[in-house]
């Protein structure tokens, strides 16, 4: 499971104010929290939340820094299963 809905509400932002911010549905940002995050919208809301994609991803005790560009090409390929 990422971390996202614990860091949106953390900084007490709503789903459909995330959404606007990220330019997505609130449906997308619902959907997202409930296990469907993908790694481009990680991105625009680690940007949004100010939270580093992989700690919203829930990655970030998993993987040190010098293995993220591996994990992003890992992530990547994973996505286009969830299509």
């Amino acid at each position: 499971m990422n971390n996202l809905k614990h860091y949106r509400a953390s900084r007490n932002v709503t789903q459909l104010d995330l959404a606007q911010r990220c330019g997505v549905s609130r449906t997308s940002i619902f959907n997202a929290e409930n296990g469907k995050l993908s790694l481009d919208l990680a991105e625009k809301c680690s940007k949004a939340l100010g939270v580093n994609r992989y700690v919203l991803l829930g990655l970030d005790a998993v993987v040190g820094k010098p293995h993220q560009d591996e994990l992003k090409l890992i992530v990547e390929e994973l996505n286009k299963y969830d299509k």
